[in-house]
């Protein structure tokens, strides 16, 4: 924005710039409602068992679930014949993001004629991922911040977005879709081997699917 052009109009409005077609910073501040709210949840639980003194089972389950919610709201301005908005627009929505992991792990360490170490370990993890996404937008929204809602808009051109497939809405008003659910499962295995403290051999093995 050039230096020359005023912050505000007479009226008090932000103003567009004279000299070139660029944007007001300090409008675009004001006119800026884009909230973002985030729940989340982190857990973590294991379980191990010694039957020997040389071999270990352990179980751990862990998980991360969040939860957003998100709200914007563009209002009616004017700065400049081609830096306008003669109507409101609102989207609102969530979407869900969450993790589940499960490992089961098995662990043998022992030392043979004292000078013969071995490490062996086997495992299986399972990891589960899900996304739901659930937005609506519309226009012609009031500006008063009490009747930001969907159904206070312009019926005819609401859109959505339900991942979920809950809705029997016309592909011309859907925003889009990016769901997924998604799962990976792992084999694993390592040994390692030491012979007087001095010298050492590993073996690593890994196999990954969806």
């Amino acid at each position: 924005m050039d230096p020359t052009t005023p912050v505000y109009d007479t009226a008090g409005n932000p103003m567009g710039s004279i000299n070139n077609n660029i944007t007001n910073p300090v409008g675009l501040i004001e006119r800026n409602h884009n909230v973002l709210k985030n729940d989340q949840l982190l857990g973590n639980i294991f379980v191990e068992l010694k039957p020997f003194s040389w071999l270990s089972l352990r179980t751990n389950v862990g998980t991360e679930i969040n939860h957003y919610d998100n709200e914007q709201f563009f209002p009616i301005y004017y700065e400049s014949p081609s830096l306008q908005s003669n109507t409101t627009r609102l989207l609102n929505g969530n979407y869900k993001l969450n993790t589940l992991l499960f490992e089961e792990l098995l662990t043998f360490k022992k030392t043979f004629a004292e000078k013969h170490d071995v490490q062996f370990l086997a495992g299986y993890t399972r990891q589960q991922s899900s996304y739901r996404l659930n937005l609506r937008q519309t226009s012609n929204v009031p500006e008063n911040e009490d009747m930001w809602y969907i159904a206070n808009g312009d019926a005819t051109v609401i859109q959505f977005e339900d991942v979920q497939s809950l809705l029997n809405i016309p592909p011309q008003s859907h925003l889009g879709s990016i769901p997924y659910d998604a799962s990976m499962i792992s084999y694993l295995g390592r040994l390692i081997y030491s012979y007087g403290n001095k010298y050492d051999v590993t073996a690593s093995i890994r196999r990954d699917g969806s």
